[in-house]
């Protein structure tokens, strides 16, 4: 008999669809596919067998929400007559539909439908009791459709759709029987209808205009470009491939554009660095570099504003980019190369134990030489261990310079001692030139001391040989021109070159001590090393 099922679908099984990937559901160009449908008859007859309908289906996006389908298909209903009597009749209806599509999803897409359409029909197998209460046995009527159906994504461009709907037939013959229902008041004919359940597969276009990832280029762009359309960063570089392409420039496919080991999204997002240009600020130094390495602004030439630039500092200069007195000397490095020519890289460059700050402002000495006085005494020893002026060769002003004051033990500061001599104090015996043990102990002491001077000057050293008063004045004159030739052979056979060397007697003429005493005749028989400075 004609009755509405009680129970359209309890449930409806949604599928194992919780995948990341993303159909075209609700952004498309269009879709196509096939809908199998189980078929329960409305008719005056009840359902006997399996009733199927199999629809092939077009779709077109009209809007957000809104879809227009249009579909053709073919199917039977298999019913039976009141005597159990086979009745049949063919399907083949086409129709145009409107989809709403209340829910934008990626993963599925439920609508309701309504539309509006035609159908050819046959009726096969003619019902026998009762028999068929008219001669038509085929005919094409109008029909509207109207149900709901669910899409689910299967893939990027598959996806299941499973549905429900009614039928609305505009006739009562399609079984060839049609029973008049009776009321007081009117007879009421019941038009045939059919219900359908089913499932289908569609094949999903994609629109041009569709952006899945977000990123500000269509999915059809991102395609002929080579971007991945399902991610907004394809490279993974922190930026959108929209952006890169449309507000930085940037390669979407290459997380670091310029090929200076920092990505497009560190150089925008972090360090504010230019992604196109290696070295931002243009200072010689790549933006790694300036980053990783040295900790200097890659955006600013002049990190230290000492008015070099940060390539210069590092490549050129070997300075700090971040610091402006590179050697803690309190002059800046720009100072240093520019105005005093010192290195900057050097506190004290002339290493003579004084900061080229203190030569320059304290003691106006050249750091850039470190005898400033040219007296063969570092500046900084003449500052800090001798207290003299390392600006002035003599600071006495006794006449002997003060490399010679001090290697002959004198006074520096004292100008009354300034004589280019000093007393070895060698004992000879009475009217002997020999050399004593303690003699040549002595004289290796000197040794050095007269090396260094002959070394660092240009003068010539002279053995001056004196006596005492005991004896002729020719007498003396020769004991002390022996005893001072003594002290020259050996200074000439230890190395010291005999054109720097020679030797003198005076005699008794000139007394150091006083002659009346034996230990004053002792002291007065004596060698002294005289340096002349003027005789080379």
């Amino acid at each position: 008999m004609k009755n509405k099922p009680h129970i359209l679908l309890t449930a409806i099984l949604l599928m194992l669809l919780t995948t990341t990937v993303f159909s075209q559901l609700n952004d498309y160009s269009y879709k196509i596919g096939l809908q199998t449908s189980y078929v329960v008859p409305q008719t005056y007859f009840d359902s006997d067998g399996i009733s199927l309908l199999f629809r092939p289906f077009a779709r077109f996006e009209l809007g957000r929400y809104f879809d227009l389908g249009v579909g053709v298909g073919y199917g039977w209903m298999s019913m039976k007559d009141l005597s159990g009597n086979p009745v049949k009749t063919i399907l083949v209806p086409f129709d145009a539909r409107l989809l709403f599509s209340p829910i934008v999803s990626d993963t599925w897409n439920p609508y309701i439908y309504a539309g509006f359409g035609a159908f050819y029909w046959e009726n096969v197998d003619r019902p026998l009791n009762p028999p068929a209460s008219t001669d038509i046995k085929d005919n094409t009527d109008i029909v509207t459709p109207a149900g709901a159906g669910v899409e689910f994504a299967l893939s990027s461009n598959l996806l299941l759709d499973v549905h429900a709907g009614w039928n609305y037939s505009w006739t009562e013959l399609m079984t060839g029987y049609n029973d008049p229902q009776k009321d007081p008041d009117n007879d009421i004919i019941v038009n045939d209808s059919w219900w359908t359940f089913g499932v289908g597969l569609a094949y999903s276009k994609e629109s041009c205009s569709k952006d899945s990832d977000g990123d500000g280029i269509t999915d059809c762009d991102e395609e002929k470009l080579g971007l991945d359309p399902m991610n907004s960063d394809t490279d993974g570089d922190e930026l959108k491939d929209g952006d890169e392409m449309n507000k930085y420039n940037t390669d979407s496919k290459n997380p670091d554009s310029d090929g200076d080991q920092l990505k497009d999204g560190e150089e925008v997002l972090t360090y504010s660095t230019d992604p196109l240009s290696i070295d931002s600020d243009n200072d010689g130094l790549d933006d790694f570099a300036e980053i990783v390495t040295y900790k200097s602004d890659p955006n600013k030439m002049d990190t230290d504003d000492d008015s070099l630039n940060d390539g210069d500092e590092v490549n050129k200069y070997k300075t700090d980019p971040t610091n402006p007195d590179t050697d803690g000397d309190q002059l800046d490095d720009a100072v240093e190369l520019n105005e005093t020519k010192t290195d900057p890289t050097k506190a004290d460059t002339d290493n003579d134990g004084l900061r080229d700050d203190q030569e320059i402002n304290t003691f106006n000495t050249d750091p850039n030489n470190s005898d400033t006085d040219g007296d063969q005494l570092l500046d900084g020893d003449e500052v800090i261990k001798y207290n003299t002026d390392p600006l002035k060769i003599d600071t006495d002003g006794g006449g002997l310079d003060d490399f010679l004051e001090i290697e002959l033990n004198k006074d520096p500061l004292d100008p009354s001692d300034d004589v280019a001599s000093l007393d070895l104090e060698i004992d000879f015996g009475f009217n002997s030139s020999k050399l004593s043990e303690d003699a040549i102990m002595t004289l290796y002491r000197i040794l050095p001391k007269a090396k260094d001077i002959l070394s660092l000057t240009n003068a010539v050293i002279e053995i001056q040989g004196h006596s005492d008063n005991v004896g002729s004045a020719s007498a003396n004159q020769k004991i002390s021109e022996e005893r001072a030739k003594s002290v020259y052979n050996w200074f000439l056979e230890n190395g010291i070159d005999i054109n720097r060397l020679r030797y003198k007697g005076f005699g008794k003429t000139n007394p150091k001590y006083s002659n009346d005493t034996k230990e004053g005749r002792d002291k007065n028989r004596r060698i002294e090393f005289f340096v002349d400075r003027e005789s080379k």
